[in-house]
């Protein structure tokens, strides 16, 4: 009898965050053949389904739940941990594999657990979550992950915090990075273009981790200085985000705002891309990331990028420190700014080289899909 794999991946949206993404890439390896002896079912919610529809080929394996993480807690605290063991329980699964990091407080008898942690943000930097966020994933992961039989981190990073913090048994958790998704990028299809704009771009959440606020005040410091600023365009979904607020209306970034600095708002893979292709360069000045996936992706698009010097950001970048700044000292993004924006760019493309030698060399995507295959061969049946 063919044993069972289900797989949570509760977090793909039409509109995604990093999870979300991370979700859909996984999804996209596990449907090219990993698995021989083991069905594979996905717990999606409805938009999950709609998204995904092109790449799961047999909706019998899509298993539908009436969820959103805009739910009020109580329902949320009720889907995650007595509805999902009770799918669990009635697809008799074998294993289950949780990409968020939560496993459910409840009821997983005879499964085996897999777990994915991105982070801990929630304790490294508390003041960028609420009191119900902290205490909901507190117990959560402090109770619960330790409990897994295997645990896959996506950085070193984020492995050691696991460890430091979650007091997770070294020997039961491994370092697989992420990888760029083929909805955003394809190398078979991609075809480079040396032609940019004048703008330079962020791209991810606009919220309080990724130091939106202390990106505008760079950039007005930058304005200042240059004799001719490029653009600042800024991609994202906007979450509740008081400093940000008040910043921009309690200060002349408001006068730059459409003439010099752009918020798009989210968009879907195929414009990200055209973004990124027609941008001078990347930027990323998030205070706590446990991963970073614009790094890799503006290095598969043969971007250069300037990122925060700290926490995952910085395993990814060859000669980080010449590439980096602190994301607290609005000087130092400034000037690091100042001096990207003023390069040819045949210099940017010299930049690219050096700092992607790293990520190039040892975590494509093909060294990566092999590390899940020898990693999940140990507890899955696959190929």
């Amino acid at each position: 009898m063919m044993k069972k794999l289900i797989i949570n991946a509760l977090q793909i949206y039409d509109k995604d965050d990093g999870m979300g993404k991370y979700a859909t890439s996984i999804i996209e390896i596990a449907e090219k053949s990993w698995f021989s002896e083991t069905d594979v079912f996905y717990i999606l919610t409805n938009e999950g389904r709609a998204k995904l529809s092109h790449l799961i080929t047999n909706k019998e394996r899509i298993i539908d739940f009436e969820y959103s993480k805009y739910s009020n807690p109580i329902r949320k605290l009720f889907m995650e941990n007595i509805v999902v063991p009770r799918t669990l329980s009635k697809y008799k699964a074998d294993y289950y594999w949780s990409l968020d990091g939560k496993l459910p407080l409840f009821g997983i008898k005879n499964c085996v657990r897999i777990l994915t942690i991105h982070d801990l943000g929630y304790i490294d930097v508390p003041k960028c979550y609420s009191m119900v966020q902290r205490l909901y994933w507190s117990i959560i992961y402090r109770t619960k992950a330790r409990t897994a039989e295997l645990v896959i981190a996506i950085s070193e990073f984020t492995r050691q915090r696991a460890i430091e913090s979650l007091k997770i048994k070294p020997e039961k958790i491994y370092v697989i990075y992420n990888f760029v998704r083929e909805s955003l990028y394809d190398k078979e299809c991609f075809v480079e273009n040396n032609e940019t704009e004048d703008y330079f771009l962020y791209y991810g959440q606009i919220a309080p981790r990724k130091n939106i606020t202390g990106l505008l005040r760079a950039y007005v410091e930058y304005y200042k200085k240059s004799s001719s600023p490029m653009n600042l365009v800024l991609v994202g979904k906007k979450y509740e985000y008081e400093e940000l607020d008040k910043f921009v209306s309690e200060t002349n970034v408001r006068e730059l705002i459409d003439n010099k600095i752009s918020f798009v708002g989210y968009v879907n893979d195929e414009q990200l891309k055209n973004y990124i292709i027609k941008a001078k360069f990347i930027v990323n000045a998030s205070l706590y990331e446990g991963f970073g996936m614009p790094i890799i992706e503006a290095f598969e698009f043969g971007k250069a990028i300037l990122a925060s010097n700290n926490t995952a950001m910085v395993e990814f970048i060859n000669n980080y420190e010449k590439y980096t700044f602190d994301p607290y000292d609005v000087q130092d993004m400034t000037e690091r700014i100042k001096y990207f924006s003023e390069l040819e760019n045949h210099d940017l493309k010299e930049i690219f080289v050096d700092e992607s030698k790293y990520y190039r060399e040892k975590i494509n995507k093909d060294i990566i899909r092999e590390n899940y295959k020898e990693l999940l061969a140990n507890v899955v049946d696959i190929k």
